[in-house]
């Protein structure tokens, strides 16, 4: 009935490979970074979390499909990157947005599938956004990072004839998204898991504490025996 109305209907994926130079949010120096796509005003997917990323890099390859009808209006997809917090609200970072404005009446009007290419390397199918926001007291926009992406619409057609799973799941292929790297790893030993979880900041207070708790330790229990044999080499 809605392709009679004059709708198409297609499938947009969107898969969110890889970011870097994310801002570091947490006090203690590192974020818990994870993406939102949003198509419109309407339909809205996320990826996991990348934990206690220190760097601004984060390794997600995760897959977000979105049914849709064409034409839509307006055409675009607004990513947004967050940093994720268990005992209160998250905190967004920056957006940036895909203009597929082209690409949508493409595929409307010759019913195909159309992916976006990297403007640089027009055979490569991936390319980089940058994220920006806004400074509240210049009113300029801030470069806040980057994200690796790639964008295909389908026809209805091509995407049941290859289809694709959500996140990674099954069936994992066209393309096939391997796990992330550079995450979080269970370790028995507790100094490793300390390590992955504490951000620089936090690394910096434990050394000051355990270097003054050392001075302590040596003016206490050292300093006296070593300022008495001093005294005692001096007078006899």
């Amino acid at each position: 009935a809605q392709e009679s109305r004059g709708l198409r209907r297609c499938v947009q994926e969107t898969v969110i490979w890889e970011c870097q130079e994310i801002p570091m949010v947490d006090i203690e120096g590192c974020s818990d970074i994870f993406f939102t796509c949003k198509i419109g005003d309407e339909l809205e997917r996320r990826t996991d979390v990348h934990y206690r990323s220190s760097n601004g890099r984060g390794s997600f390859n995760w897959r977000m499909i979105f049914p849709i009808n064409l034409p839509m209006h307006p055409h675009y997809a607004t990513i947004q990157v967050w940093d994720k917090d268990l005992f209160s609200g998250d905190d967004f970072i920056a957006e940036t947005t895909i203009d597929f404005t082209r690409e949508a009446l493409i595929a409307f009007q010759n019913e195909v599938s159309v992916k976006i290419l990297d403007p640089k390397k027009q055979k490569e199918d991936k390319f980089w956004i940058n994220f920006t926001k806004k400074d509240i007291e210049t009113g300029k926009e801030i470069k806040q990072g980057q994200v690796l992406v790639s964008f295909e619409l389908l026809t209805k057609k091509d995407a049941e004839l290859q289809p694709a799973g959500v996140g990674r799941g099954e069936p994992n292929q066209n393309p096939y998204l391997p796990p992330p790297v550079g995450r979080i790893s269970f370790s028995l030993n507790p100094f490793k898991m300390l390590d992955q979880l504490l951000g620089p900041g936090a690394k910096r207070v434990i050394c000051l504490i355990c270097c003054c708790l050392l001075c302590v330790f040596f003016g206490y229990f050292v300093g006296p025996a070593l300022i008495a044999n001093l005294i005692t080499a001096i007078l006899f």
